[in-house]
């Protein structure tokens, strides 16, 4: 394996650990299945506070540990700020998956 070659698998692995912890905790996979539904759309804050009717402190905390992995994106919309399931972190997180445990 080249320098090259083990660098690219250590930034593979420190990523697929990063995703790994956004993923340790039941609520923020409940957060990502409902942000799967409507990933074109979106959620906002507010629609995921009522939905998994949890204190808007936790969801804060949460949200932050999605956004600390790039799992989801967030835009300001006004007063509302609107979640995104981000894709392409998910989608690196299988392949880098594969090339570790292959």
């Amino acid at each position: 394996m080249t320098n090259g070659e083990t660098r690219q698998l250590d930034r593979g692995i420190k990523e697929i650990e990063a995703v790994s912890r956004g993923l340790a905790c039941k609520i923020r996979l409940q957060i990502l299945t409902l942000l799967t539904r409507d990933k074109n759309e979106g959620l906002t804050v507010g629609e995921i506070k009522l939905t998994l009717n949890i204190p808007g402190s936790s969801l804060t905390h949460h949200l932050n540990h999605l956004k600390a992995c790039a799992l989801v994106t967030q835009i300001s919309e006004g007063r509302e700020i609107r979640c995104f399931l981000n894709g392409s972190t998910l989608r690196r997180y299988r392949e880098n998956l594969g090339k570790v445990l292959i």
